[in-house]
């Protein structure tokens, strides 16, 4: 995935595996978010299927560190996304705005 990726945003350092079903695993996994420019290529490239992109996001940081991503603190957002609902984090969650007018929208078919 990290050969695939355009943005050169995925960091992988492999290390020989202690198992013996595989030769390598990744000893170190990084992903820099605000490198990453939501192609896709990484998850189409990935072969275990490790890597999902998704609508549900809404991350900040307050620093260019916070932004980068290791094997634990993605982890850590796929368990909060996995449910696929919005995060507590997100300001208003399904009160706001955006998310009430997500059901009201209609689709007008285009003039003739």
């Amino acid at each position: 995935c990290a050969t695939a990726c355009p943005a050169h945003c995925i960091d992988i350092v492999g290390a020989e595996a202690p198992w013996e079903d595989r030769d390598k695993y990744p000893a170190s996994f990084v992903i820099d978010e605000l490198r990453c420019i939501f192609c896709g290529m990484c998850e189409e490239a990935c072969p275990c299927d490790a890597i999902e992109l998704t609508t549900l996001y809404d991350l900040t940081g307050a620093s260019r560190e916070e932004m980068v991503f290791d094997k634990e603190k993605l982890l850590t957002v796929y368990d909060i996304t996995a449910a696929k609902e919005p995060m507590k984090t997100a300001p208003g969650g399904e009160s706001h705005p955006g998310m009430q007018k997500k059901t009201e929208h209609k689709v007008t078919p285009p003039r003739t």
